[in-house]
Parts: C-alpha cells; structure tokens; sequence
C-alpha cells in the first residue's frame, strides 16, 4: 500500500527471507494451507487475484485513510480522497469501463463508513486520551534459535496519556462486526503484536485497540416481493436508521403509500436500528494482554510457523499442501481452478499464472530509534 513504512529491527539478511513467518499468515494457513501456499509472497508463490475483490478495495481505502489521518492530521474526508487518488493512479489505467463504476461505488461506501467512524469518535471522544506515535509500521524480528523471522505490520502504535501504557491499535475491515468481535478473541495476531513491540521497545504493551469497521454498504438493501424493504434488520440486513429510512421513504414514493403510514409499518424496525446505533457498522474493542498469555501464545506460534515452514519446503519439493477439506465450497476463491487442476494432474502452474499475478513492491523505511524517540518517557 502507498505510503506504507518499514520498521528494520535487525538486519533482514541474518536469515533466509523464505524463513519470514507473516504473522498474519498464521490464518490464512489455517483456512486452506494449499491457497496459502500460492499466494505467501515470502514462504510461498506470491500469487494474488489479477482483479481485486470489493473487500480487498475497501479495505485498502479505509486503511490507507486513517493512516494519513492518523499520522498527520488530514481531516477524514481529505485522507480518504487522497486514498482514493493514490488508488487510482495505481489502477486505474487498466481499468475496464464497469470496474470503473464499481471502483466508483466502493468510494462512496468507504466515504459513508468513515463519515460513521467521524461521527462515533466526534461522540465519544474517545482518542482523546491517546496519542499516536505512528502508523503502518512493518517489523522483521530475525530469532536465529528458533531458525525463524517474526513479521508483521502494526496498523498503529499509541500511548495512553492517563496511564502511559504503549498499545498497538488495528483496523479492522469485515462484512460482519459482531463475527469479528467474536473471532478477535481467539486470534493469535494481537498478542504476537504485543510480543513483537514489548521485543522492540523493551516495555510492556497494556493492550490492542481494535477499530472494527464493516464494509457493507448501508443503501444495499433487498427488496420484498412488495417492493419495499426487508425487515431483517435484526439478522441479514446491515444497515443504519438514516439509509433504512430513506429506503423506505423512496420506496413506498413509488409505490404510492404514504410516507407516514409506510414508516409506521416499518416503526419497530426503525426503532430497533435506532437504539443499535453504530454497532452494525463499528466497534471497538480494547483487549488487555497479559505477560502470560502473550508468552503461552509465542511459543504455539514457533510451533506453527515451523509446521508452516515444513508445508512450503515439501510444496517446493513437489508435495502439494491438501486444500480446504471440501473444496468444492470454495466457489469464490481465486485458485479454485488451479486447485482442482492439481488434483486431477494438470498443469495448476499455467492457471496460477493466466488466472492470477505476482505480488510486488515495498515501502518506505522507519528506524527503530525514531520511533523510540516518539515514545514519551514512563
């Protein structure tokens, strides 16, 4: 991503670079060991989709503009254009006409969900009492006894005024909040982040801020058979009261139902979305971590990354990791093609390489006594 920083801990050469264990590989491994083969750009292929899916966009997009908000200032709305700029002038050129369209749609999500982000930080004030040292921090932490570099890339570090406390904060981008309040739980990412930075900076890190942002689009909401809205506001439907009642208005418009007997149909959904507020589209979640968990989590992830790092020597050696248990319920994975290719015996390399693309390029580079410096004095 443009604008992304890299934090050198060691030297990276001290270890082999397909020795780099991406923490957030972790899951990726763990969700089909054979994707994650071909598209690890370290361990693995490097391989990702030639068209990026609307989550990959989106998410990109929010990132890129809290970043710049969070690292300079930029009012939200400016970052997120300049997010927007920086993203078409990568991509844009190549552009069909209808991706152009849909590149357009994703913009004005991404404008309504962090416009929901502005509004919520406006209210609460809650990074008031935080300040951010900087964003987008890349680490490679080489551990020559275990035969393995740690990496990963923090999307925030901060401290807390009122304690001092170091925390790392992470954007997280998903089509469903709750799931993903839920699942932060078991993920192994934020504390190997707390040991990773506790490793850098020689201090204890208090906890991980979660900024969970969904990336549904309120407005798309599906119609009953009687053209108005579904009332599934409380299950499927993600959406907030102001884009809820302006569907229903302009629906029952044309249909030619009163706009005031339309919302009193619709007044128990209404007020139900009215007292959920942001939590559809946004969470945050402050998780504390403790020194014993962040150690019992480190050393299951030695272990893991040494599982990692036997599945990708076996792949170069000709021994494919097994996919997903029933691939046949992959349909919108990228290599699904490539995946039953192998299986049959055919070339899956041709259509890795007609169907996807290379990852390329890095960023810039930060030190770690830079960041040090930023860090005020417990």
């Amino acid at each position: 991503m443009s604008g992304s920083r890299f934090l050198i801990v060691e030297e990276r050469a001290a270890l082999p670079l397909h020795r780099q264990v991406h923490v957030s590989g972790i899951n990726a491994y763990r969700s089909c060991p054979r994707r994650w083969y071909w598209t690890d750009e370290h361990m693995g292929l490097g391989f990702e989709p030639r068209e990026r899916p609307d989550w990959i966009v989106l998410g990109s997009l929010v990132h890129r503009a809290l970043e710049l908000y969070y690292l300079t200032g930029t009012p939200l709305s400016d970052a997120l254009d300049i997010a927007v700029g920086e993203d078409w002038d990568r991509y844009g050129p190549s552009m069909l006409e209808e991706e152009k369209q849909n590149h357009s749609r994703l913009c004005l999500v991404a404008k309504r969900l962090l416009s929901n982000y502005h509004s919520w930080l406006a209210r609460s004030g809650a990074d008031d009492d935080l300040d951010f040292i900087h964003t987008e921090v890349t680490f490679h932490i080489p551990l020559e006894e275990y035969d393995i570099v740690v990496a990963g890339t923090w999307d925030g570090l901060v401290v807390r005024r009122s304690t001092g406390g170091l925390y790392i904060m992470e954007h997280k981008t998903t089509r469903n909040v709750p799931r993903a309040v839920h699942g932060i739980t078991w993920d192994v990412q934020p504390y190997i982040y707390a040991w990773a930075a506790e490793k850098v900076f020689d201090r204890p890190v208090h906890g991980v801020i979660y900024n969970i942002i969904s990336t549904a689009d309120p407005y798309d909401i599906p119609l009953l058979r009687n053209g108005m809205p579904s009332r599934a506001v409380r299950s499927t439907v993600q959406t907030t009261l102001q884009a809820y009642r302006e569907t229903i208005i302009r629906c029952a418009g044309e249909l030619g139902i009163p706009e005031e007997s339309a919302l009193e149909l619709y007044a128990a959904e209404l007020e139900y979305l009215s007292q959920a507020g942001d939590s559809m589209f946004f969470h945050r979640e402050e998780m504390l971590v403790s020194k014993r968990v962040v150690e019992s989590t480190f050393h299951q992830f030695v272990t893991e990354a040494h599982n990692m790092l036997e599945t990708a020597r076996r792949a170069r050696d000709g021994v494919l990791p097994m996919p997903y248990k029933d691939r046949y319920k992959c349909p919108n994975c990228p290599a699904r093609d490539a995946c039953l290719a192998a299986d049959e015996g055919a070339d899956y390399m041709e259509i890795l390489e007609s169907t996807m693309k290379r990852r390329n390029g890095e960023g810039e580079c930060t030190s770690v006594e830079s960041l040090q410096m930023r860090l005020p004095l417990l």
